[in-house]
């Protein structure tokens, strides 16, 4: 910090940022491994008449887990008027415009805080992982559309649709990996697939339709179906799940519902060849005692 706190206005205050290594700060990114080099500079002054505050920030070639997402610029502008801070962003990939953030945030408004407009143009859709990890991880792909970001910045709304070019996805909970290219929709309390063709490494294909509900990207619940045909169902280790693991491949169909905390998993399928589950004798009595495992004899 350089500079004065002063009735003057011509005397302002500069808080400057040079070549910060983003590296340093990712035991504070939940989990998020971030690389690339920020420089910021921001002045205020008036703090005693009219406020002034003008920002702006650049992080050259910012990566996420080791997916380059791009040279990053942005401006910030105070409105004492309306108490408002313009907001400009762009990243730029490979020479190209890949997204651009415009819009406004007024911090004094209780609930209409965020005013801002994103175009996607082949933006990285390891963007989107910070707000899904409970879900995905390992996210790929490139997205274009426009997508708009209101409410207040504790929960915020997300709308709008995008186009999702070589996506993929890693499902924390049964371990499987698929890749996709469709249209995913987002409204204010969802995030919608409609017939998605997904494919296993094997490429073997399912469809995926339905919704992740969510309260400002909080309190998420899937409501989840699925079809499919040879595909590859669960890739855990033992490491991952205790109670049962492996490898399962199976034709039928499928339903996910419930909180992320607390999922109901249905599955009415025949398993196809590839599959090898294990459930350890040695975890018997803690199995008995879980609710999603239903022991039967069939007197086969």
């Amino acid at each position: 910090a350089q500079g004065f706190i002063s009735q003057n206005p011509t005397k302002p205050l500069a808080l400057t940022v040079q070549n910060l290594e983003l590296a340093t700060l990712n035991g504070l990114t939940g989990g998020q491994k971030l690389e690339g080099r920020l420089n910021a500079l921001g002045t205020i002054s008036g703090v005693y008449g009219p406020l002034v505050i003008n920002s702006s920030l650049s992080v050259d070639s910012l990566l996420m887990d080791k997916v380059l997402i791009g040279d990053v610029r942005g401006q910030g502008d105070w409105d004492n008027r309306t108490s408002r801070l313009a907001v400009n962003l762009d990243v730029e990939r490979q020479s190209q415009h890949v997204l651009t953030v415009t819009g406004t945030y007024a911090p004094r408004e209780k609930e209409q805080q965020l005013n801002l407009t994103g175009t996607l143009a082949q933006t990285p859709v390891k963007l989107a992982e910070p707000l899904l990890n409970t879900l995905f991880r390992d996210l790929r792909g490139t997205a274009v559309g426009t997508l708009r970001l209101t409410g207040r910045l504790a929960a915020p709304t997300l709308t709008g649709n995008i186009d999702v070019t070589d996506g993929q996805l890693t499902f924390l909970y049964l371990g499987t990996t698929y890749t996709f290219s469709d249209r995913i929709r987002f409204a204010e309390d969802r995030i919608s697939f409609r017939d998605i063709a997904l494919r296993d490494p094997q490429g073997n294909v399912g469809t995926l339709t339905g919704d992740i509900l969510h309260q400002g990207f909080q309190n998420m619940r899937l409501d989840l179906r699925a079809a499919f045909r040879k595909l590859q169902l669960l890739n855990t280790t033992r490491r991952d799940n205790e109670l049962y693991f492996g490898q399962a491949y199976g034709t039928g169909t499928a339903f996910v519902r419930g909180p992320t905390d607390n999922l109901f998993i249905g599955v009415t399928a025949r398993s196809e060849a590839g599959t090898r589950v294990s459930l350890p004798f040695d975890n018997t009595a803690t199995a008995q005692q879980a609710s999603y495992i239903k022991f039967v004899n069939r007197n086969l």
